[in-house]
């Protein structure tokens, strides 16, 4: 019988790599990161008596809002939504969502719903008769009794595992498989399996540097077959704001081209989810503040069975320091990279990179590997390439 976890609270960090000792070191982590805020206290105060209880007033329901299970329960019972953290309620939507993400075409999934808030998504993915089980994360307590109900409402209660820890933690994703919820899943063969057909990865990623950070980790910790890719090629499936993903999505040439819209494809398929853009006025699909006027979008990661470059860590370097002068030529930006390194560009430019004047924001991704490669098989260049004091998805 699985049993709802409950965390004791910790500091907000992310790892990206699988269980191992506390021996071990962690890549890819930034341990001098300030957290965005500081965990919750737990506060030991006396019962107040059953009569002394004030419950919360209930909420108006808006304009349009269907009257639906989700949406009355949140307004009946107070249940005030969290800035920047827009969770997906409306139960229509949800259902065709999970269809659009292809969990119904897969075989006993099992589903890991972060930041899942009330359960819209879980909802959705419990009623599919294929999936084995829903793994809901969620550490905000405001939520947690609509998961609770959402839990004793099925007539297999164990389909759903609630994990009351926070999705931005590692610790949260190792208590995962240290409480076996993925003993089942089968590990298959990154070049020859295909994508992973049993194990999928949900995420509403809240609209701020956390859900930035977080999509970056859950993207680099494919370079390293890290994190639950050791499982396979696991896909993901995101909602976000819209306008992060017409960032990371930029294409060479645009104003808005930059870093993450580079390396993300290095390593996997990015695709938007169109077919469920009409989702206006926000207020009727998701749960959140009102006065919260982004828009929200959804997309789906795919890891590539090769990386376009030989050295993920070695086209972060060469990115991270080029786009510092993004207007200027790309033989400019290669003398960034290191000194000396203007030695390599005769080298690159023998591998393909022939136009002089192209500006860093307009190189492809076929100019991308060809100076990361080179750059990379250097023998001068540095021995350490991946900032771990500058960790962040910077453009």
């Amino acid at each position: 019988m699985m049993s709802t976890s409950r965390a004791t609270p910790r500091l907000r960090s992310f790892c990206t790599c699988s269980v191992r000792s506390s021996s071990e070191s962690v890549p890819r982590v930034n341990d001098q990161r300030k957290p965005s805020r500081a965990p919750a206290k737990v506060h030991q105060k006396p019962a107040k008596p059953a009569s002394a209880t004030t419950p919360k007033p209930p909420l108006p329901l808006g304009a349009g809002v269907p009257h639906t299970e989700l949406f009355v329960k949140l307004a009946e019972s107070g249940t005030a939504a969290i800035p920047r953290r827009p969770t997906l309620v409306n139960e229509t939507a949800a259902r065709e969502l999970v269809r659009e993400w292809g969990i119904d075409k897969m075989h006993d999934p099992v589903i890991i719903d972060a930041f899942a808030g009330p359960g819209g998504i879980s909802r959705a993915l419990l009623e599919l008769k294929n999936v084995k089980r829903v793994i809901s994360v969620e550490d905000s307590l405001r939520y947690m009794p609509h998961l609770q109900r959402l839990k004793d409402q099925q007539e297999d209660p164990s389909r759903l595992a609630l994990v009351n820890y926070d999705p931005f933690s590692w610790e949260a994703y190792t208590k995962i498989q240290q409480d076996g919820l993925l003993d089942d899943v089968p590990k298959i063969d990154w070049e020859t399996g295909g994508v992973h057909p049993g194990l999928f990865v949900t995420c509403q990623l809240p609209n701020n540097r956390i859900g930035e950070q977080l999509f970056f980790q859950f993207t680099i910790a494919i370079s390293g077959k890290m994190w639950y890719y050791q499982y396979g090629r696991m896909q993901i499936g995101f909602t976000g704001a819209n306008a992060y993903w017409n960032k990371v999505m930029s294409q060479p040439g645009s104003a808005a081209h930059n870093k993450l819209a580079v390396l993300i494809p290095a390593l996997a398929d990015l695709r938007k989810i169109n077919t469920l853009q009409s989702m206006t006025p926000a207020e009727r699909y998701f749960h959140k503040p009102r006065g919260d006027s982004a828009d929200y979008g959804f997309a789906k990661m795919t890891p590539l069975v090769k990386p376009t470059v030989d050295n993920f860590d070695a086209l972060e370097h060469v990115t991270r320091n080029m786009f510092i002068s993004r207007t200027q030529t790309w033989r400019r930006g290669v003398t960034l990279l290191a000194p000396g390194a203007s030695n390599l560009i005769p080298i690159m430019e023998q591998a393909g990179i022939t136009l002089d004047d192209v500006l860093i924001r307009n190189l492809t991704m076929k100019d991308w590997a060809i100076i990361a490669n080179v750059f990379d098989a250097w023998p001068f260049r540095p021995k350490t390439l991946f900032d771990e004091g500058n960790f962040a998805p910077a453009t």
